[in-house]
């Protein structure tokens, strides 16, 4: 169970920064890490309340879909933060060649 919590918790890390990461190449390392990292707290923290404090058992894929989803929400609420104070510059579209 516990190699189950941690490969959900992996999962929960990895994936909005990842899929991003691919889709968004201005991505930056501050939005992705901050990403994982609240995927990981979500998904452990809810865990642990809800196995070993409430004393009950919860599904850690259950725990590890919430961590993907504030993982994401994290990732474009840093994203929409950076660009407002001007630390991201907003994309530019480069010169195409004339044929």
């Amino acid at each position: 169970l516990f190699a189950q919590v941690g490969v959900h918790g992996v999962g929960a890390a990895a994936g909005a920064p990842l899929a991003f990461g691919i889709f968004i190449p201005s991505l930056e390392k501050p939005e992705a890490f901050a990403a994982a990292i609240s995927g990981v707290v979500v998904h452990l923290a809810h865990y642990t309340v809800a196995t070993w404090i409430q004393g009950g058992f919860i599904n850690p894929s259950v725990t590890a879909a919430e961590g993907v989803l504030v993982s994401l929400a994290v990732l474009f609420g840093v994203r929409a933060w950076r660009r407002s104070t001007g630390r991201i510059a907003e994309p530019s579209i480069p010169d195409q060649p004339s044929v």
